[in-house]
């Protein structure tokens, strides 16, 4: 008896509305000046644009220190397929917003890759 996958590829692609959105993986390179500062520009990781994916919003708040407060936006973008690429150095591109990637996980089939990223702001 063979031994198939628990989530078959082929159901994945007719959920269309499963993944209704489209992000593009960036990578940064930098560059440096003639007062060597290092100028980061991002840019498109090739094979990884205008992937199919979903976003959620998974938590955040603000917090405050003695001289300072910020807030953290925490979200999970999945991607359809298996990125094993990815870095934790690049960021995700999803219409006008981009998110720095923090965690990258994956399904136990290979067929999906499951970010927890940061909305950059």
């Amino acid at each position: 008896m063979t031994l198939r996958a628990l989530v078959d590829d082929r159901m994945l692609t007719q959920l269309m509305d499963f993944f209704p959105d489209e992000c593009t993986i960036q990578i940064a390179t930098t560059a440096y000046n003639s007062f060597n500062e290092g100028i980061k520009t991002w840019g498109s990781y090739a094979g990884h644009e205008d992937l199919a994916c979903r976003r959620a919003w998974t938590g955040g708040g603000e917090y405050r220190r003695p001289n300072q407060s910020f807030g953290i936006n925490a979200f999970t973008i999945v991607l359809r397929g298996y990125y094993d690429t990815i870095t934790n150095e690049m960021r995700v591109k999803m219409g006008s917003n981009y998110y720095n990637i923090l965690l990258i996980e994956y399904d136990a089939q290979d067929t999906m890759t499951r970010l927890t990223a940061e909305l950059v702001t």
